[in-house]
C-alpha cells in the first residue's frame, strides 16, 4: 500500500513537471521582426497604406505616395498589417543563394521608428525568397503573407459608408425630404421594470421598433458601389439627405443625388469628405421609402 502511494506520488510530480515546462519545450518560430507597423510603402504601385493607432479602434487609409492624397482603407490594409506584424520564416538561405530575379520591393516602418525594407524574388512551390536591407540571408517566407500587398488599388478603400466605432452607436437619425424632417432618436428607457430601446420623433411620439431598428441596419449598411475619382463631371445636386448623430461620436450629414449619367446609381457626399461615391439606386431610394413610412406606435403599444 506504501509503495503504491510512493508510485502515486512520483507519477503526480512528473505529471506537474511537464505541464509546468510545456510552454518551455514547444518550439520558437523564427520571424523576420515583432513591431508594431504603422506604415505599409509599396514604391513600385506608388501607393502607402496607414495605419493610425487609435486609443479603442485603429483607423486605416491608402495614399498615392506621389500626390499624398489619402483615401480610408477598408478589410485589404487592415489585413496587410495584420500578416506583417510578425511575419514567419519558413527557411533561411546564404548569401550566395541564387533566389532568381528581383520581382518587387517593400517599406515597413514601425511606431518605433524602425524601417524594413523588403526584396522580394522568385516563387519556391507556396512560398517566396525574400531579403532584408543590409542582410545577407535569404529568407523563405509564405506566399499568402503577399495576398494584401498585391490587390487592386481600389480594393483597398473602404466599401462601408459609415465608419461606426465599436464602443458607438446610431443616436439619432433626421431624414430631409421636399423641405420636411422626419426624425428618429434612440433612447433607452425603463418599460415595465425593464430597459427597453425606444425611437422617438421630434414630438416625442415612439415609433414601431422593428421598423425603426430596421432602417438604422438599413442606413448601417449602406455601401458604395463604386468611386468618383473626378472622372466624372456631373454637377451635385441632392434630393434627400440624411443627418446622423454616433453616441459619444462625431455627427455627420450625408446627401444624395439622382446620377442623370449612370442609371441604376445615385451619388453621395458626406459632409467634409471631398470624394463623391456612388451608390446602388435600391439602397439609396429604399432607404428613403423606409424613413417616410415608418410609422408612428399607438399610446398604449408601447407598453406591451
Amino acid at each position: 500500500m506504501k509503495q503504491k502511494i510512493i508510485i502515486l506520488l512520483v507519477v503526480f510530480i512528473t505529471g506537474l513537471i511537464l505541464f509546468w515546462f510545456e510552454p518551455f519545450r514547444k518550439e520558437k518560430r523564427m520571424t523576420l521582426w515583432n513591431e508594431d507597423l504603422t506604415i505599409i510603402e509599396l514604391p513600385l504601385r506608388d501607393l502607402r497604406l496607414i495605419r493610425e493607432k487609435g486609443f479603442q479602434q485603429d483607423r486605416f487609409y491608402i495614399e498615392k505616395i506621389s500626390t499624398k492624397k489619402r483615401y480610408r482603407g477598408g478589410t485589404a490594409v487592415r489585413n496587410a498589417f495584420s500578416f506583417w506584424a510578425k511575419p514567419e520564416i519558413a527557411g533561411l538561405y546564404p548569401s550566395d543563394f541564387d533566389a532568381g530575379p528581383l520581382q518587387t520591393e517593400v517599406v515597413f516602418y514601425s511606431s518605433f521608428n524602425k524601417k524594413y525594407k523588403i526584396l522580394k524574388f522568385q516563387k519556391s512551390n507556396h512560398n517566396f525568397f525574400v531579403k532584408k536591407e543590409g542582410d545577407p540571408s535569404y529568407y523563405l517566407v509564405a506566399a499568402s503573407l503577399f495576398d494584401p500587398l498585391e490587390v487592386p488599388e481600389k480594393s483597398y478603400r473602404e466599401h462601408n459608408l459609415l465608419s461606426i466605432p465599436h464602443e458607438s452607436y446610431i443616436e439619432s437619425l433626421v431624414f430631409v425630404f421636399e423641405n420636411q424632417s422626419y426624425s428618429f432618436r434612440r433612447t433607452d428607457e425603463k418599460v415595465n421594470g425593464q430597459s427597453k430601446r425606444i425611437w422617438r420623433n421630434e414630438k416625442g411620439e415612439s415609433y414601431s421598433f422593428d421598423q425603426a431598428d430596421f432602417l438604422e441596419s438599413r442606413v448601417k449598411a449602406l455601401r458604395i458601389d463604386r468611386f468618383d475619382d473626378g472622372d466624372v463631371q456631373e454637377p451635385f445636386s441632392p434630393f434627400y439627405e440624411i443627418k446622423i448623430s454616433l453616441f459619444r461620436g462625431p455627427s455627420t450629414t450625408i446627401q444624395i443625388e439622382k446620377s442623370f449619367l449612370h442609371p441604376g446609381l445615385h451619388r453621395m457626399k458626406i459632409h467634409g469628405d471631398p470624394e463623391v461615391y456612388f451608390i446602388e439606386e435600391s439602397q439609396s431610394s429604399g432607404l428613403l421609402k423606409i424613413a417616410l413610412n415608418t410609422k408612428v406606435e399607438k399610446k398604449n403599444e408601447i407598453h406591451k
